[in-house]
């Protein structure tokens, strides 16, 4: 893992082994697009992964830092957003297992995480850089 990565997800508030909501994207097109909207026990190692998928980077749109004492719940909140979310969710023939990735506009997905975060307050702590739209290259 690049400690550049690592350096600008500290300055975004992020710290090794801390869990929580992230949200990203390929692009920063205002239309609808495809969101990946996951949960991870470890951000940093999580988020570096996706530069496999992505080696020209990506656009991180949110996070949500889950506090370290419901940490364990972190799959159930998961589960439960994906759920809600479920009418965008993009699937194909390829691909018959869910793929957390939804096609959505960047104003519902955004609207959508806010409604999600008011009704899980007690689970979650915003980051405290909390940028929208940050490249990760």
């Amino acid at each position: 893992m690049g400690k550049l990565f690592q350096e600008i997800l500290r300055k975004e508030g992020i710290y090794p082994k801390q869990g929580g909501l992230y949200i990203l994207t390929r692009s920063k097109r205002k239309k609808s697009q495809g969101y990946k909207i996951g949960m991870s026990k470890n951000l940093i190692r999580r988020l570096d992964s996706y530069h496999l998928c992505f080696p020209e980077g990506y656009f991180l749109v949110d996070i949500l830092i889950v506090k370290e004492k419901y940490k364990n719940k972190i799959y159930n909140l998961e589960a439960k957003l994906h759920r809600k979310l479920k009418q965008f969710e993009i699937r194909n023939n390829v691909r018959k297992a869910k793929t957390e990735w939804f096609l959505l506009s960047e104003d519902k997905v955004k609207e959508e995480v806010r409604k999600f975060y008011d009704s899980n307050k007690e689970f979650f702590r915003r980051h405290k850089g909390r940028h929208s739209w940050r490249h990760i290259k």
